[in-house]
């Protein structure tokens, strides 16, 4: 009987410590992960000033995570899940990437710093210590270079930029500039030139890429049209031309980009299915299935679906000051599109088809001016705001700084060289 009574006293006292143990440790960990919310004060950082970012040596790879990174290099659960749900706190969303790099250094089991390519041109840096976190997200340590170039249009603005072996992405970015002044799908000839300041971004061993155009100069057959990059007052840049009025317009010269007119506006034209003359109220552009689309200005989606008067898959956007267009033989609309939504210029709207009463892939695009069909290619110019007052000098200097550049010997025949601006 005092055998049995010592074995009960035992057995309760076992019992009574793990469930005081468990209680204990179950109460830091929740305890823990509570106190991380205010951990995250950029204060607590050393000053950045002379701050050199580690190199990142590690790849994320398919499917990883936070969680699987840190439990990849051997931390504790306590450690991972204090970490995961520091993350899943943080307002702002950190995008773990395969293929992207990061960098992990340790300091036994309790500490460790990360460095995450988020991939969106900044750089995650993570810190453990001492069962607190804390985090800053740093900008990509990028290389800036000060290129010019200098071409002769043959053919194409395209085939010239490959011809001369110049970033395909700088003819898009030029193409977007002057994309209110100049229509690159029909008014490119052969001889017209371009001279262009841009500046590249490298960082680490990663390709250069196009950071910013500086400025340009394109001369269309005789007419010269220039573009002058300058920094407003809201920090944006914003292009303009020699007398200081912004390059924007209420309409770009075309929703396509690099393509031809196969057909244009006319009150008689024979159709190729139906046999017979008929009016068509537009231009057609010839391209490839899926090129994409853009809305030419500003406006409300008013009208989404399928045209029964042979237009396939349509959009219309209304505009301001009565304008309408309308965007044909769409193979697919793009993400987001919907009746009575908002769209910018030069928002992607879909995608080019053959849908409808078609012969083969293009856009049928249209305008309407109080309900009155006009000829796309003959839109007004309707200018926006022009440069501030207040930015007038400094903007002159500028751009004579730039017309000296233009007209020194530097762009004779230059090709992607880098010089000091």
């Amino acid at each position: 009987m005092k055998l049995f009574k010592i074995i009960i006293l035992v057995t309760f006292t076992v019992f009574c410590t793990i469930i005081f143990a468990k209680t204990f440790f179950l109460n830091i960990d929740k305890a823990q992960i509570a106190n991380l919310n205010g951990n995250s004060n950029l204060s607590d950082f050393d000053d950045t000033t002379d701050f050199i970012l580690p190199t990142l040596d590690e790849k994320v790879g398919k499917n990883d995570s936070i969680f699987s990174i840190l439990t990849r290099a051997g931390f504790n659960s306590l450690v991972v899940n204090q970490s995961v749900q520091y993350i899943s706190d943080l307002k702002e969303r950190i995008p773990v990437i395969a293929g992207k790099l990061y960098s992990l250094s340790t300091d036994g089991d309790n500490a460790y710093r990360l460095y995450l390519d988020t991939g969106n041109d900044k750089i995650l840096e993570l810190i453990y210590e001492n069962g607190k976190i804390k985090h800053r997200i740093i900008p990509k340590p990028f290389e800036y270079k000060t290129k010019i170039a200098s071409i002769k249009i043959h053919h194409s603005l395209y085939e010239s930029f490959i011809d001369n072996d110049l970033s395909i992405t700088l003819a898009y970015e030029l193409a977007n500039i002057f994309s209110w002044d100049i229509d690159f799908n029909t008014e490119i000839r052969d001889g017209d030139s371009l001279k262009v300041i841009y500046e590249t971004a490298v960082y680490k061993d990663s390709p250069e890429r196009i950071s910013r155009i500086i400025a340009a100069n394109f001369n269309l057959h005789g007419t010269e049209y220039h573009a002058y990059g300058f920094i407003d007052f809201d920090g944006k840049i914003n292009y303009y031309d020699l007398n200081g009025k912004s390059l924007r317009k209420a309409f770009l010269k075309s929703p396509l980009k690099f393509r031809r007119i196969s057909s244009k506006f006319t009150y008689k034209r024979f159709h190729p299915i139906l046999r017979k003359y008929r009016p068509h109220l537009g231009v057609d552009y010839a391209a490839a299935a899926g090129t994409p689309v853009h809305a030419t200005a500003d406006g409300t989606i008013i009208m989404k679906g399928w045209d029964k008067n042979g237009g396939g898959n349509a959009l219309k956007i209304r505009h301001t000051n009565g304008y309408i267009t309308t965007y044909m033989h769409l193979k697919a609309y793009a993400r987001g599109i919907r009746v009575g939504g908002k769209i910018q210029q030069s928002a992607l709207i879909g995608y080019v088809g053959s849908t409808g009463l078609s012969t083969g892939p293009h856009l049928d695009y249209r305008v309407q001016h109080n309900k009155k069909y006009i000829n796309p290619l003959n839109l007004p110019v309707l200018r926006t705001a022009s440069l501030e007052p207040g930015l007038k000098e400094q903007f002159v200097f500028f751009t004579n700084r730039v017309q000296n550049m233009f007209s020194s010997t530097n762009f004779t025949q230059s090709n992607n060289i880098e010089f000091s601006f």
